[in-house]
C-alpha cells in the first residue's frame, strides 16, 4: 500500500511556517494545501481538520491512515518513522 502526506497551512500560520521549514531541513515530502483556497477548505473538512498545522497522511483511495496536529518536534519525527 503507498501513502501520501498532506500539510494543512495556511499563509498567516506561524507554526505552519516552522513546520515547513522543518520539513525542507529534513527532506520529508508533503502535499501542502492552502485550507484558504476553496479546494483546500474543503479537503479540510473532508479530513476533519480543526487546527493547523496538520498532517495527515492517507492511503491511495484518499483514506485517513493517521493525522498528527501541531508542529512538535517529537510527534512529527514519531509520525515519518
Amino acid at each position: 500500500m503507498t501513502s501520501k502526506v498532506l500539510l494543512f497551512t495556511s499563509p498567516t500560520c506561524n507554526p505552519c511556517k516552522a513546520l515547513k521549514a522543518y520539513l525542507a531541513t529534513n527532506s520529508h515530502d508533503a502535499d501542502e494545501i492552502n485550507i484558504e483556497s476553496p479546494a483546500g477548505h474543503q479537503q479540510s473538512r473532508m479530513y476533519r481538520v480543526r487546527s493547523l498545522p496538520t498532517l495527515v497522511r492517507v492511503d491511495d483511495q484518499g483514506g485517513l491512515i493517521e493525522s498528527v496536529v501541531g508542529f512538535n518536534v517529537p510527534s512529527v519525527k514519531q509520525f515519518f518513522s
